[in-house]
Order: structure tokens, then C-alpha cells, then sequence
């Protein structure tokens, strides 16, 4: 009986423990008048992850209510919604790490969640925060206008108003949000489980990107979507939802291939020429002298065994030489 109250005990301090660091992030935010809140927003799902992590979803809903309640006392509108949705991901993720999900499975949940909640916060809710879309969409349209009148070719100017239309700037703009909040869910994981395997949590350490395989088909796919959106793009003879279609088709695929040809492009750098510091730079300024190269060599990376025989060099090279 006294070793069940000993754990509840601690069970309630250690959740009061992680409400009040997770309050005290809102209340720094709020007396900085949000100036560290881009900062803030990749730590603020850590103390969620760590409780849920040590006790089950169920313990932690308690806590969850609890970080709820502070965001709406500790801060704005805007902000609450932020640290409630950094709560909710640090749930999930804590969640997985508890019933040991696999990390890669983890890993995209989370940066699904983040996208998910990005968009949210930058499209549907825009109105509530003070922002408003169709005269952002508009003035950048203007600019863009200008820019190439200002350039002197009229028929690029023209080709360009066509294009530039506040439903595909509205479209590039939501890709623009996916993309950011893909890469903010990766941050929080990594972020989070290195915090906790250096305060000692029993959490198994982050497995490398490089050790990722995606399926084959997805490279596949991702190319077919590509050349799909890309040929319904520029045809005349069908209606704008069809190519706003296209658009997010070629958009999707097209990121997709990059991506792991970016990093095909690390990881031969750090295989081959050891250059472990520069892959990521070298990798990014490839991406803007010759993306379309990065499109092919990260379908060859995840369909055609290109990933396989990198790894599989790496390995001979940490082998070294055979005994005689």
C-alpha cells in the first residue's frame, strides 16, 4: 500500500515538475513579448515528451489539461494555440517512445503533426490571428509583377501574371508551410530525444537519416507525380482545378526526390571524400545550381539500390583492408 502511494506521489510531483517548467517557457515568452517564441516552439513540446514517455497517454492527459489551461493564462491567442499544439505533439511522441514504436514510424508522425498544425495555424486560423491572406497574396503578387516589367521582357512579364495568380501563390504558400512544418517535427525529434538520453531517460538513440530506406515505389511514384503535374501545368485545354492539381503533384514529387538527393549527395561526400562538416552546405548549394540532377539521383537513391551500395561501400571502408 505505502509503495503504491510512494509511486502515485511521484507520479503527481514529477507531472507538476514538467507543468511548471512548460509554464515557466510561456511565461519567459510572454514577458519578452514573444521575441524568443521561434525559438520556444521546438522546446515546448520537451516536457510533454518526457512525461508521457516514463508513464502512459493516460497519466498524461492530466498534464496535457494542465498545459492547456497555462497557455491560456500565460499568454495570447496566438501563442496558446502554439503551445497547445507543442503539447499535443510532445503527447503523441512521448506516447510512441513509451510503447517503444519504431523510431522512423515516430519520426514521421510527428513531423506530419507539425505540418498538419503549420498549415493550420497559417491558413485556417489566419483571420482570428490578425493576418490577412488575400492582401499578402496580393502585394506579393504586385511585387513579383514589377519585377519582371522592371527587367525589361514583356513577354516574360506576361507569362508571368498568368501564372502568378493568388490561387497558385495561395497553393505555393501552403507548400511553403508543409515544408517548414516537416522540417520543424524533425527538429523536436531529434531535439527531444537527445535532451532526454542526456538527462539519463531510458530512450533508444535517434536512428541517422541515413539509415532510413524509404520503399521503392515511392521513388517511383514520386517521379511519376512529378512528370504528371508538370504536363498538366502548361495545358490549355483543361480547367485551373486540373492544373492547380498538377501543381501540388509536381510540387510534392519533385520536393520529395530532391530531398533524398540531397542526401545521396551527403552521405557520398562523407563515404567517399570524408568530408563530414561541408556534405550538408555542399548538398544545399547543389540543390540551387542543379536541382533537376538531385530529382534523378534521389529516384536512383530509393529505387534503384543507389542507397544499398553507398551504405554497403561505407561499410567496406570501416572494415579496412583484410588480414592476410
Amino acid at each position: 500500500m505505502n509503495q503504491n502511494q510512494n509511486s502515485q506521489a511521484l507520479r503527481l510531483t514529477t507531472g507538476a515538475m514538467f507543468l511548471a517548467i512548460f509554464a515557466i517557457l510561456l511565461l519567459v515568452n510572454r514577458q519578452t513579448g514573444g521575441f524568443f517564441e521561434e525559438f520556444f516552439i521546438y522546446l515546448l513540446p520537451i516536457p510533454m515528451v518526457a512525461y508521457a514517455s516514463i508513464y502512459n497517454w493516460k497519466s498524461a492527459l492530466t498534464v496535457f489539461a494542465g498545459m492547456c489551461a497555462f497557455s491560456f493564462f500565460f499568454g495570447t491567442f496566438t501563442s496558446a494555440f502554439y503551445a497547445i499544439t507543442a503539447a499535443l505533439v510532445g503527447l503523441v511522441l512521448g506516447t510512441c517512445l513509451y510503447y517503444k514504436v519504431d523510431l522512423s514510424v515516430t519520426m514521421f508522425v510527428v513531423m506530419a503533426m507539425s505540418a498538419v498544425f503549420n498549415v493550420l495555424s497559417t491558413v485556417t486560423l489566419a483571420s482570428l490571428f490578425g493576418y490577412d491572406i488575400d492582401m499578402e497574396l496580393k502585394e506579393m503578387q504586385n511585387m513579383m509583377n514589377s519585377v519582371f516589367e522592371k527587367a525589361g521582357n514583356q513577354q516574360a512579364a506576361q507569362s508571368a501574371s498568368q501564372l502568378l495568380t493568388p490561387q497558385f501563390l495561395l497553393q505555393l504558400m501552403i507548400l511553403s508551410m508543409v515544408i517548414m512544418g516537416l522540417i520543424q517535427g524533425f527538429v523536436v525529434y531529434r531535439l527531444s530525444l537527445v535532451l532526454l538520453r542526456r538527462l539519463r531517460f531510458q530512450i533508444p538513440a535517434a536512428r541517422s537519416l541515413y539509415e532510413i530506406y524509404p520503399p521503392r515505389w515511392s521513388g517511383l511514384m514520386a517521379l511519376g507525380f512529378t512528370l504528371m503535374g508538370s504536363g498538366l501545368m502548361y495545358r490549355t485545354d483543361i480547367s485551373e482545378t486540373v492544373k492547380s492539381a498538377g501543381q501540388i503533384l509536381w510540387v510534392c514529387g519533385y520536393m520529395y526526390l530532391v530531398f533524398f538527393g540531397m542526401v545521396a549527395v551527403s552521405l557520398i561526400l562523407r563515404v567517399h571524400l570524408r568530408l563530414k562538416a561541408l556534405s550538408i552546405l555542399i548538398s544545399i548549394f547543389l540543390y540551387l545550381i542543379m536541382s533537376q540532377v538531385l530529382m534523378f539521383l534521389g529516384m536512383a537513391y530509393i529505387s534503384l539500390d543507389f542507397h544499398k551500395k553507398i551504405m554497403e561501400a561505407a561499410a567496406d571502408r570501416a572494415a579496412g583492408p583484410p588480414k592476410v
